[in-house]
């Protein structure tokens, strides 16, 4: 089965209608199970348990869901290179 561009494109776009409300149910879950909330840590305090739950989040949603980094700056209000630089996967 050929599936045209628009095709494709659309079926795409549906996809990532339910990877959004995934992300976010996955830091919804993420801070409560850290003691923190959802508005702090998208906050730009930098706190340990703040920065611990961020480090988690990142973790999960970059290597056990697959998620981008740029997906993942989104959901937690950072740029892309805040999520690689927490994660420790720089270029050299």
């Amino acid at each position: 089965m050929n599936l045209t561009e628009q095709q494709r494109a659309r079926a795409i776009a549906e996809a990532e209608k339910f990877r959004r409300p995934m992300i976010l149910l996955l830091m919804g879950q993420i801070c409560e199970a850290m003691g923190v909330s959802v508005r702090d840590l998208r906050s730009k305090r930098k706190s340990k348990p703040l920065v611990m739950a961020a480090r988690v989040q990142f973790a999960i949603c970059a290597r056990e869901q697959g998620y981008s980094y740029p997906e993942i700056g989104m959901a937690l209000a950072r740029h892309h290179t805040t999520v690689m630089h927490m994660l420790g996967e720089r270029r050299r």
